[in-house]
């Protein structure tokens, strides 16, 4: 093992607990990642010398997106340590019974979102996430939408805990048309949205299972409480030996497979009853030791293989899909699964015919584990990979050998086409282009590159005649497409499909980039200083702007957002000019408002304190955290934000939009591309008096568009009421 190696693998946590955290995506199942973190472990203890301060080692993921306000928790909401078989299970509770434990509370664990709740006299204050358990972020607004969290006892002052969960009844009328992967993350992404119509669309529902008070005796008591003042609780179970804690886990794991709660768990969680005993069995800076999570084995199944497909990613990637004789696992009907590429199926030995387990990867995915080789009959047939594109005919072939997939490198293959142009409607968020209605809008020749979505309005005769579209579908398309035209300059970045440049790289560019042409004539250097942007991303970058010039500039033409946060500019000459910055803990305000200052003072904002840092800043400098401990061993100036603002005095938050109120009392209507994101504008016609309307009706004052000519559903609407249209001007 060498250092490079250790680095690597720290790279890859990092990557895996990110995507869970902050993309809702599972590349890997929690046993896979245990393990992970169990090999880092190892090697940490072997090379102290090694550990990074940044090590998933040290501390648990972080769901914090920078969209909302953060605020520090009152305690610190920790994770849960994994078990995977009774010989873990019953070293643990013998553990817990040499500390003094003689009862234990099992409790389902719920595959939802961890928030933490305080209410006055029964009236929700405030409600954060678990964020990066030290810090969440205030989704108080959305949770005041939530039924189970607002019909609360008025005797009740305190806070709770728990999960936000979307049932699998709601999630399947949400999800008919396949695009969302599971419902904890179709929650995930609700709890964050920022629009409340759209949040008030979803139901999400809230199971407790936490109450902050030192004072009750038991976690049995504090559970009875928190169900007594209304709030929903789901079963719970004591056990006073290993046989009972073991009984209860196989009891939930039936509450599982059958469905009984109408949600998804992934396990149970056992803790000792007694709180007085907690203090002495103690925490790591992870995790309680006086609790565990049970995880279940994926579901699986035994199934045939019918046939082996060869499907064509956005990317050119070939993925090998079994398609198979439909089986039920996890509550819905599975009847394909990604094999991954060649090497696994060699690996395993699958073939067409075989009988084989299929279970969920993670709970989400369908993966062929093995085939059951006893079943043959002779008949089965071993698997030939394509040498040819299975769209387009262009040869296939490894982007280098050390690479296990293979490709089309064809760009202008239709299946690749199709996919980018699906990917990009996702990620822009326009709804209802799913892959079937782009791949049909493709075969009809009027969607066949990104760029064609924006000029879908001059078919809109044709588009209205096709089979499952209509005028009303169609109409509210459109509506999405201009939707998309001020979305955030990192969704666009995520959206045009990068080679390696996701969600990550595009928060990385736009702290130092404020406008897609700063970004296009960055060159290979320049993004080389970025923190985390490498070799492979950085040539990956230039060399998608050298190739995609007309394409970028072709959507410029259409009024797509190419401008980043405007209080993001810098300044060369301000007075934190060639300063590198780093911020730790609780602010008074949202820290974006402070990264912001900071840039336009001139400053460079980091993730982590090196000897190359010039301050930090924290209210908290007895905290002990790494990044202090840090600043200590590189002597870097340490200052809290009081601090920071005199330094940055005089300089004032960009990009606040102020209206006339003349407004009050009118219903108003936006649409379209405007020059600054629709949310400040909306936040200033409600200071204003207005009101916000979503559709044009006989009500609506006032269109606000900036595309008189667009021939979209609401000013057709302004047209048919005499509604007075107006540009953002």
């Amino acid at each position: 093992m060498t250092k490079k190696n250790y680095e690597d693998l720290v790279s890859q946590a990092r990557k895996y607990s990110d995507a869970y955290y902050q993309d809702n995506q599972s590349l890997i199942s929690d046993k896979e990642f245990d393990l992970l973190i169990k090999e880092l472990q190892a090697i940490e203890e072997a090379h102290p010398d090694w550990k990074r301060v940044d090590s998933p080692t040290t501390r648990p993921g972080s769901d914090l997106t920078g969209k909302f306000k953060t605020i520090k928790h009152n305690r610190e909401m920790l994770s849960l340590e994994n078990t995977y078989n009774y010989e873990e299970v019953e070293k643990w509770v013998k553990k817990m019974q040499a500390s003094g434990a003689s009862r234990f509370i099992i409790e389902p664990k719920y595959d939802g979102n961890s928030f933490a709740a305080r209410y006055v006299k029964g009236k929700l204050v405030q409600a954060l996430t678990r964020g990066d358990g030290v810090i969440g972020e205030d989704i108080t607004q959305n949770c005041l939408l939530i039924k189970d969290l607002n019909h609360i006892s008025s005797k009740f002052t305190g806070e709770i805990r728990g999960e936000l969960i979307m049932t699998n009844t709601e999630f399947k009328r949400l999800n008919h048309d396949g695009r969302y992967a599971n419902p904890r993350n179709l929650a995930s992404g609700t709890i964050k949205l920022l629009d409340p119509k759209e949040f008030q669309k979803r139901e999400l529902i809230a199971y407790v299972y936490w109450l902050e008070d030192d004072t009750v005796a038991t976690h049995q008591g504090s559970l009875k409480i928190i169900e007594d003042h209304g709030f929903r609780v789901g079963p719970f179970y004591l056990a006073q030996s290993i046989k009972e804690v073991w009984k209860t886990i196989e009891d939930i794991e039936i509450l599982k497979k059958t469905n009984q709660l109408d949600i998804d768990l992934d396990g149970a969680v056992l803790k000792v009853d007694d709180k007085a005993l907690w203090p002495n069995i103690g925490s790591t800076s992870k995790f309680p030791q006086w609790a565990r999570a049970y995880k279940y084995e994926p579901e699986n199944a035994t199934t045939k293989v019918l046939d082996i497909e060869f499907w064509v990613g956005h990317a050119g990637k070939i993925t090998p899909v079994a398609i198979m004789e439909p089986v039920f696992l996890s509550g819905t009907k599975v009847s394909k699964a990604s094999l991954s590429n060649y090497n696994y199926i060699n690996e395993k030995d699958i073939r067409i015919g075989d009988q084989v387990k299929v279970k969920k990867a993670a709970e989400i995915i369908p993966q062929v584990m093995y085939p059951i080789k006893e079943l043959r009959t002779g008949k089965e047939v071993k698997v030939k990979f394509p040498t040819q594109c299975p769209t387009c005919g262009s040869p296939l072939s490894k982007w280098n050998e050390d690479h296990a997939d293979i490709f089309c490198k064809n760009e202008s293959c239709p299946s690749q086409v199709v996919g980018t142009i699906a990917k990009y409607c996702a990620v822009m968020e326009m709804d209802g282009f799913g892959d079937k209605i782009v791949e049909r809008l493709y075969e009809e020749k009027v969607l066949t590159k990104i760029a064609d979505l924006y000029t879908l309005k001059n078919h809109y005769d044709k588009l209205i005649t096709l089979d499952r579209l209509g005028k009303k579908v169609v109409d509210k398309l459109l509506d999405k497409v201009e939707s998309s035209k001020t979305m955030p300059l990192q969704k666009f970045l995520e959206a045009i499909s990068i080679k390696n440049a996701g969600q990550g790289t595009a928060k990385r560019l736009l702290r130092y980039y404020n406008h897609l042409d700063q970004i296009m004539n960055a060159s290979y250097e320049d993004l080389l200083k970025i923190k985390d942007i490498g070799d492979v991303v950085a040539r990956n970058i230039v060399e998608y702007f050298k190739q995609n010039r007309s394409f970028i500039e072709a959507l410029r033409g259409h009024g797509v957002n190419f401008k980043g946060d405007d209080s993001m500019e810098t300044s060369s000459e301000g007075p934190l000019s060639g300063m590198n910055i780093c911020i730790t803990g609780a602010l008074s305000k949202p820290r974006k408002e402070f990264e912001s200052l900071i840039i336009q003072a001139g400053g460079q904002l980091t993730e982590d304190v090196t000897k190359n840092t010039n301050i930090l800043v924290t209210n908290e400098p007895n905290s002990g955290s790494s990044k202090l401990k840090n600043a200590m061993k590189y002597q870097t100036k340490i200052v809290n934000e009081a601090a920071l603002m005199t330094l940055m005095k005089g300089i004032k938050p960009m990009g606040k939009t102020t209206t006339s109120a003349s407004v009050k009392g009118l219903k108003i209507c936006i649409t379209g591309a405007l020059s600054k994101p629709r949310k400040e504008y909306e936040k200033a016609i409600l200071a204003a008096g207005g009101e916000l309307a979503e559709d044009v009706t006989k009500n609506t004052n006032i269109l606000v568009t900036n595309d008189p000519n667009a021939g979209s559903s609401k000013l057709k609407n302004a047209a048919k009421h005499g509604t007075k249209v107006i540009s953002e001007a």
